[in-house]
């Protein structure tokens, strides 16, 4: 998959990827959920010309496909889309080929209609053997483990948008029972880490569908 840049799409007044991902480099550490301390109200990243590599480097999935239109930036659909070198250990033999794999990151409760936008765009990138994950909100300084998107909707991939919109609507709910990690930040080397503390289901996500 050919990944660019969507000509004249810009992150405008997003800063989710400022605030969602934990980040881990010689200049800069963060945990998951905390909205970075060079972040600033009305100026945005106050060290953008200086800013360390890893984000000068970042592309959110928004900016490299086409296909999304400008609700689904990710501050107004609470969609955060990322995508990663690799096909992930989850699919490390099932389809080493994969040079890539999406993460689907839900800031929160979608309604019907986005939902089955989601269902679709998902569908579209595993019927290209990518290998999909939906990781769903948690409080500050914690993460969900990804959930493995490719197998709940790989058989709803030709049915109807209603049918596929259900198959998602389930895998959300198994998304939000994926076990909370609490990530912190080794003092000594500045790597960063975490350990599973509990099973919870994420608020407004754990609903039957």
């Amino acid at each position: 998959m050919d990944l660019k840049v969507v000509p004249d799409r810009e992150c405008g007044a997003c800063n989710v990827c400022c605030d969602l991902p934990s980040i881990s480099s010689r200049r800069l550490r963060k945990l998951p959920g905390v909205l970075c301390e060079h972040w600033a109200l009305g100026v945005g990243c106050s060290i953008y010309h200086k800013r360390p590599k890893i984000c000068r480097e970042h592309l959110c999935g928004w900016r490299l496909l086409d296909g999304l239109d400008e609700s689904w930036r990710p501050d107004l659909s609470r969609i955060y889309i990322r995508f990663n070198p690799g096909p992930a250990p989850d699919y490390a033999e099932q389809m080493p080929q994969a040079c890539l794999h999406a993460v689907f990151g839900l800031l929160g409760e979608l309604d019907d209609e986005r939902v089955a936008e989601l269902a679709t765009v998902c569908a579209t990138l595993i019927g290209q053997n990518i290998p999909v994950f939906l990781m769903v909100a948690c409080p500050p300084g914690h993460a969900r483990r990804m959930f493995p998107l490719n197998a709940v909707l790989q058989r709803f991939l030709t049915a109807d948008k209603a049918v596929l919109a259900g198959a998602m609507k389930m895998a959300i709910c198994g998304a939000a029972q994926m076990p909370l990690v609490k990530v912190h930040i080794n003092e000594t080397d500045g790597t960063i880490g975490g350990s599973t503390i509990f099973s919870e289901a994420a608020p407004g996500l754990a609903a039957s569908p």
